[in-house]
């Protein structure tokens, strides 16, 4: 567009949606990091300019209270990122003159925007990542060049920035996914011995232990893998060694346990959705057709397939809203022609031919609105109609014939009908 990607504000109305500030003029646009984090009624956020690089910045709604805080790296780029709150102060990793990318934290002043500490001394990088708040502590991961990435924590001080256990010695425990249960910190590592499996802390060494060796001949869990909060405990999905399960922690060893020991069914990584009291998982019987399992987590149920067996599904066309699941299938009509279903755990919403191929379906924010994304070259005007019965359609937006080579987003109010379906279909205006 004419500014790129800048900041905007919004009420939620047309009148009430502006831009803040470019603060890259022209159309380049800033290039807004996330996640953007409000303190206090201000929000914070890293954005660049010509003159000052990728640095700290703060709003509160106004042209004139969008600003920078402090100019981290005065000649060069500060690379602000990974911003997180904890008691009122905005944490973030950056580089700055003299040292590699490491941890900073900030009042919403200059003078009050410091190194907390040089992890790594001298210009290496200890590349601080997953800055997790807990009970005051923050948690995160670094590199202190001779220990490789290891679990560490701060209350803010250089004094109280420490390692909190060296889990691999020799050698890097590469530690990933942190989440917080409780006063629980849980993640994933690898300490060289039983390979990379959950692993919980209270922020002590003594009390930073592996929570099982759930896979005894090899990892339990890959890089790439995160736990799914539930409350006071988290799910995962964990390479057994002869099967892949779903699991449970609340992070610590007796707390650790599959969830459906008995089921007998295969998994597959990274695929793991809650929705309300409810979890879903893709399944590939066999090595056909994927499959959605879905069960009560808490207590837990019986695992079984949501919608029978055969879906055409795909492993990303899945979401949850609330305590709904959307869900994309592909299944043969009466008619014996592939239909495209989207799908709520229970009633259905129909996406039937002729539609767009290029099509995704997906939740608002609210859970009240589906949001439609589809394109191609169509060269035709067409209509995007929907229904409560696949014989009674209402026009809900017309498309010119070149309109739809630029992908299209619509929002449309979720009215579920009886017996629980809403129908959309691409129709051509001359059929």
């Amino acid at each position: 567009g004419t500014n790129g990607e800048e900041l905007w504000r919004t009420d939620g109305t047309p009148g009430g949606t502006f831009l803040l500030q470019d603060t890259w003029p022209g159309s380049r646009g800033s290039r807004i990091q996330s996640p953007l984090v409000s303190s206090g009624g201000i929000l914070y956020y890293s954005a660049q300019n010509p003159a000052e690089g990728a640095e700290l910045r703060r709003t509160d709604g106004t042209a004139v209270g969008t600003r920078i805080v402090k100019d981290i790296f005065p000649g060069g780029q500060g690379n602000v990122a990974h911003l997180t709150e904890m008691n009122g102060v905005i944490f973030f990793s950056a580089e700055g003159s003299g040292t590699g990318r490491e941890l900073y934290r900030s009042d919403g002043t200059e003078p009050g925007t410091m190194l907390v500490k040089d992890i790594r001394p001298g210009s290496g990088f200890s590349t601080p990542l997953s800055l997790t708040p807990v009970d005051g502590v923050l948690y995160f991961t670094a590199d202190d060049g001779s220990r490789g990435t290891e679990l560490w924590k701060s209350d803010g001080t250089n004094a109280g920035t420490t390692i909190v256990k060296d889990i691999r010695v020799p050698g890097n425990a590469d530690i990933r996914s942190l989440i917080r249960v409780g006063s629980q910190l849980i993640f994933s590592a690898d300490d060289g011995t039983a390979g990379r499996e959950p692993w919980g802390s209270d922020g002590t060494a003594g009390g930073t232990l592996r929570l099982g060796n759930i896979n005894p001949t090899g990892n339990s869990m890959n890089t790439i893998q995160s736990f799914t909060p539930t409350g006071s405990a988290v799910l995962f999905i964990a390479d057994e060694g002869t099967a892949t399960r779903l699991w449970k922690t609340d992070g610590t060893p007796g707390g650790t346990a599959a969830l459906f020991p008995g089921s007998g069914i295969n998994v597959l990584q990274g695929t793991l959705v809650v929705a309300g009291d409810h979890l879903y998982a893709l399944h590939r019987p066999g090595g056909g057709a994927l499959e959605l399992l879905g069960a009560r987590h808490t207590p837990p149920g019986t695992l079984g397939s949501v919608g029978g067996p055969g879906l055409g599904l795909r492993a990303t066309a899945y979401t949850a809203s609330g305590n709904r699941l959307f869900y994309m299938a592909v299944e043969e009509g009466a008619d014996g022609r592939a239909q495209t279903f989207l799908r709520l755990a229970g009633p259905e919403i129909d996406v039937p031919p002729p539609f767009n191929p290029q099509l995704e379906i997906a939740l608002d924010a609210t859970g009240t609105n589906a949001q439609l994304r589809f394109g191609g070259d169509i060269s035709e005007p067409y209509l995007l109609e929907g229904g409560s019965d696949p014989v009674v359609w209402e026009t809900l937006r017309m498309f010119g014939g070149t309109e739809l080579n630029t992908p299209q987003l619509v929002t449309i109010p979720i009215r579920v009908h009886p017996p629980g379906r809403m129908y959309f279909r691409l129709r051509r205006t001359g059929n």
